[in-house]
Order: C-alpha cells, then sequence, then structure tokens
C-alpha cells in the first residue's frame, strides 16, 4: 500500500537506515499506515484502513469538536478515526497492529473514552 504522507517516508528511511547497519538483524518495511492534519484548530488523525464492514463511534459526536470512530473488517480492528483525540491514537495503532479483535478494540474504549455513543454503521 503507497501512503504518501512524510511520517510513513520517516518510518521507512528509518527501517531502511536500520537493515544497512545492521544486515544480518535486517527486516522488511511494515506498519499500521497513520496520518494527521491540522484544520483551523482541530486535529484529524487516522490510523490503519478504513473498510466496507462499518465503523462505530466510541467517543463524542460527529456534530461536535470531538470523536473516535473505529473501523472494522469482519471481526477485526483496521481503523481509527479522531478529532481532537489525540490521547489514544497510538495506543489503538498498536491494536491495530497486533490484529486485535473489534470486540477488544471497543473494550478498550469502553475504559478509556470519557463519553461513549452507540452509533454503528455498516
Amino acid at each position: 500500500m503507497r501512503v504518501e504522507h512524510w511520517f510513513a517516508a520517516a518510518e521507512r528511511g528509518a527501517r531502511a537506515g536500520r537493515n544497512a547497519v545492521s544486515p544480518a538483524d535486517a527486516r522488511s518495511y511494515s506498519t499500521v499506515p497513520y496520518f494527521w492534519s491540522d484544520w483551523y484548530g482541530s486535529r484529524i488523525q487516522f490510523a490503519g484502513v478504513a473498510t466496507n464492514d462499518g465503523y462505530e463511534l466510541v467517543s463524542g459526536d460527529l456534530a461536535g469538536d470531538h470523536f473516535v470512530a473505529l473501523y472494522r473488517e469482519g471481526d477485526r480492528l483496521t481503523g481509527m478515526l479522531t478529532l481532537n483525540g489525540q490521547r489514544h491514537v497510538m495506543k489503538y495503532r498498536r491494536l491495530i497492529a497486533q490484529r486485535a479483535r473489534f470486540d477488544e478494540a471497543i473494550a478498550f474504549a469502553r475504559t478509556s473514552a470519557p463519553t461513549r455513543s452507540a452509533t454503528t454503521t455498516s
């Protein structure tokens, strides 16, 4: 997958450097895609891949100034999108990398989110 964001380029460069310095320990590059953008005082962040199986809003409100939505494919967590929800982005990214089950991600959201919405889209 091509990810055209400077963050992905930096990660690939770091992996290439480690492989060049220690060829005996060389590993292929793999990552969970990630990007962010700042717009008018708000931060939009996305990790993983949005899939057609739907998403669940686990925190906030789409009409408000904060939300966290989790994407799934079958029973797996595949992505997360947030507006002004920086607190747990990298934790969700790690769950995506570990191929966590969607119900595990929902359980994590329940323990970490100050508010929870039951909105689900398929």
